[in-house]
């Protein structure tokens, strides 16, 4: 049998022309970058702010504000706890485990009170 060696010719201007297609799409993820999305006249951060950090009114959250401090104490408290159960040198028994255990669900208890911002009151549509 005999071999066919087939060559196969390119030309000489194709790395030309495929560096002129990637410099040019360079430039268009460049100037894609670095376009300035249109302002409108009520479309400003200022105003985005405001209008997130509003939380009165009849219908917004509202939690006790004593109650949420005293579950960030009683977190603090119980964390100093399962900080020195943890810091405890040697071995742990399963005791250990079990108040460490304990413990570690006190702490998601008690964060979980604290971050509470409260119950959405009058969610039913009123009116027509």
């Amino acid at each position: 049998m005999e071999a066919v060696c087939i060559s196969v010719r390119r030309s000489n201007t194709f790395p030309i022309f495929a560096g002129v297609l990637l410099l040019l799409a360079l430039v268009a993820a460049v100037f894609s970058l670095t376009s300035v999305p249109p302002t409108y006249p009520g479309n400003n951060q200022e105003n985005r702010v405001k209008m997130e950090t509003k939380s009165s009114g009849r219908n917004g959250k509202h939690a006790n504000q004593k109650a949420k401090e005293a579950a960030e104490q009683k977190a603090e408290k119980v964390k100093e706890e399962l900080d020195m159960m943890l810091k405890k040198p040697g071995v742990k028994t399963p005791k250990d485990k079990k108040i460490i255990q304990k413990l570690q669900d006190q702490l998601a208890h008690w964060r979980k009170k604290s971050k509470w911002s409260g119950e959405n009151h009058s969610q039913k549509g009123k009116g027509n």
